[in-house]
């Protein structure tokens, strides 16, 4: 049954993070992203754009009939073929040779930058150290980081806090990738407050790692754990897997599978929890192309959701049938506010749509002049198409066909990742260098 009420996403507001003090560079070599035009043509890619922060792959429902795959590549090379972030401090860019660079502040969780040591924060784009062959990213929202390599391995790096590394929590946390351990050969890895899943190449089975005072299922447990009762092969997992910032845990688990139907465990959206089943279970949708952590597209709308408002909502002023990919900000509690967290969909021809709050500017314009947006409006400003998009803590960054990579929104923790940190409002992209 399809959920036809159209209404506003709402989610709660995000505290601020602790400022980050100093506005000094830092000395790392820069993200190669701004390229000189050539005429030779770039080296074919193994990164699917669509696989990042929330790994959403585009498919049709039956029968199965995959819509075309995104058209836009990057013109120049080297290019960033994806952006990953979980709505944290921290941006990660994977390049096409399948090296990965990050940039922002690491906060308390130490790690979520791979340097290979502590920092607290980095405000320009540097490796992450001993990681190769990437094909595919994903940045949590709480201190980790995990990538798929060209073999299936899945590899995190960052806090070990709730077991997010698939190590004993007496490992509090890597500067340097680790392997996780106990788990199969997968196709793509999704990670988030504080644990991760991954599809495994195999069988199209989804596994789970990480918190387990209300895990998923609940005797998971830190290492790998296969989900059982899904009813087809897994192809996109959207993960909101962690607690809120309140009381109450919040948990879900989303599994589209080839037939575009999706599977589901945890408290959202917009049914019972099922923290007590240690299986998935069936959700009253259909048709669904893509997931992702806090929303699903289908063939005509996008829905979004949030802790507030559990019940997924079409999202005013977006055509699905266009929409290749959509990244949400984990929603925070904050004082009982209910307001719409930044969110970003990109459309087939690399046009970028926003919505939600606009404290830092993010939504391209200055927040005295637009709090928040309930429907969701172009982005200008970007000159070139969209390959991938990620929504930052209270900023937005786009990787565009012409290799460049431009930030704007707020930059107390150094999201833009331009060297500096400071705490104006970037209402107009920037360059991250």
């Amino acid at each position: 049954m399809r959920i036809l009420r159209r209404a506003l996403i709402v989610g709660t507001s995000a505290a601020m993070l602790a400022k980050l003090a100093g506005c000094a560079s830092v000395e790392h070599e820069p993200l190669p992203i701004t390229v000189e035009d050539t005429d030779s043509a770039p080296p074919p890619s193994t990164v699917d754009p669509t696989l990042d922060a929330g790994a959403e792959a585009s498919f049709d429902a039956g029968p199965y009939v995959p819509p075309p795959p995104p058209v836009l590549q990057c013109s120049v090379s080297p290019c960033t073929a994806s952006l990953s972030s979980g709505g944290g401090p921290v941006t990660c860019a994977l390049l096409v040779d399948g090296r990965v660079q990050c940039w922002g502040s690491e906060e308390s969780y130490i790690g979520w930058l791979g340097r290979g040591a502590p920092v607290r924060g980095a405000a320009r784009p540097a490796p992450v150290v001993g990681l190769e062959h990437v094909t595919q990213l994903s940045v949590g929202a709480a201190g980790t980081s995990c990538a798929r390599t060209k073999d299936g391995s899945i590899w995190c790096w960052g806090s070990n806090r709730n077991g997010e590394l698939g190590l004993p929590t007496s490992v509090t946390s890597s500067p340097t990738p680790q392997k996780v351990p106990d788990l199969p050969p997968a196709e793509m890895v999704a990670v988030d407050l504080a644990g991760a899943c991954a599809i495994v190449t195999e069988d199209g089975s989804v596994w789970c790692w990480g918190w387990d005072r209300y895990a998923v299922p609940p005797r998971a447990g830190k290492r790998p754990t296969r989900l059982e009762g899904a009813r087809g092969r897994a192809r996109s997992i959207g993960v909101r897997y962690g607690k809120d910032f309140s009381t109450a845990p919040d948990t879900s688990i989303l599994v589209l599978l080839e037939s575009g139907d999706v599977d589901s465990m945890g408290t959202l959206p917009g049914r019972a929890s099922s923290y007590e089943e240690s299986f998935l279970r069936p959700l009253e949708v259909t048709g669904v192309r893509s997931v992702d952590r806090l929303s699903y597209v289908t063939a005509r709308d996008v829905y979004g959701w949030s802790t507030m408002n559990p019940v997924p909502t079409i999202i005013p002023g977006l055509d699905g049938r266009r929409v290749v990919a959509v990244r949400a900000r984990a929603t925070l509690v904050q004082g009982g506010q209910h307001l719409a967290q930044p969110a970003a969909a990109l459309y087939d021809d690399g046009t970028l749509y926003l919505w939600g709050t606009n404290t830092g500017g993010q939504l391209g314009i200055s927040q005295g002049k637009l709090y928040r947006s309930e429907s969701a409006w172009p982005m200008t400003g970007l000159e070139r198409p969209v390959i991938s998009v990620a929504v930052t803590d209270n900023a937005f960054c786009a990787s565009l066909d012409d290799g460049s990579v431009r930030c704007w929104g707020r930059n107390d923790h150094g999201q833009l990742g331009h060297g500096f940190v400071d705490f104006d409002e970037h209402a107009s992209p920037e360059l991250v260098q």
